[in-house]
């Protein structure tokens, strides 16, 4: 299941797709594409005080040609993971996303709207940190969306609802965002069991 969060065509963009946990297998995946303007890179390697250089040089960051986002680059690398894998459905964060979406829907991808709000993300952002308390998530260390992580601010309401914050959080978190769209619809579509003792609850 993938996830895209655009944000603002000069800064991050993010793709991610998660896998839920197989037969044999407990954790759950995590893959992880950000996309960043190439004339952007140094400006924000001195505001952010972290090396995007480094991160283009290693793969772990791509660097569009231009000021602003390449979103046909988004979409190519979309249909090359639907490619390689079993691509079921992607969210999206529908801020400034119909065009994409209206291509991707063409490309034969399953793309669902995803609206930032807490009936949408909180299930989601509180699997995502049962994940990462327990040790099931794997992400294989990516350098950009640990950086993410740690810049997230949660919005809380008063019925214990949480989701993240873009507008209080330090710095860029869009990957994060885009791995919690994913986790939506993998929750959405995915009923996840684990064995205690012999007995299957569902989580």
């Amino acid at each position: 299941y993938g996830g895209l969060d655009l944000a603002d065509t000069t800064d991050l963009a993010a793709f991610e797709l998660v896998f839920p946990p197989v037969e044999g297998d407990p954790d759950w995946y995590l893959l992880s594409w950000v996309f960043c303007p190439e004339e952007n890179i140094e400006t924000r390697t001195k505001r952010d005080k972290v090396q995007y250089p480094d991160w283009v040089k290693s793969g772990h960051l791509i660097a569009t040609p231009g000021n602003v986002t390449d979103y046909e680059r988004i979409r190519q690398e979309v249909l090359k993971a639907k490619g390689l894998f079993d691509l079921r459905e992607v969210g999206i964060d529908p801020w400034n996303a119909t065009h994409l979406t209206s291509q991707l829907l063409e490309d034969g991808v399953d793309m669902v709207k995803v609206p930032q709000n807490f009936g949408h993300l909180s299930a989601p952002s509180k699997r995502l940190e049962e994940l990462v308390i327990s040790k099931r998530l794997r992400h294989g260390g990516h350098p950009v969306l640990r950086w993410c992580a740690g810049n997230v601010t949660l919005l809380r309401d008063s019925n214990g609802n949480y989701r993240p914050n873009k507008g209080k959080s330090t710095e860029r978190i869009d990957p994060i965002v885009a791995g919690i769209i994913a986790i939506s619809r993998a929750l959405a579509n995915v009923t996840e069991t684990k064995v205690y003792d012999g007995s299957l609850d569902t989580l």
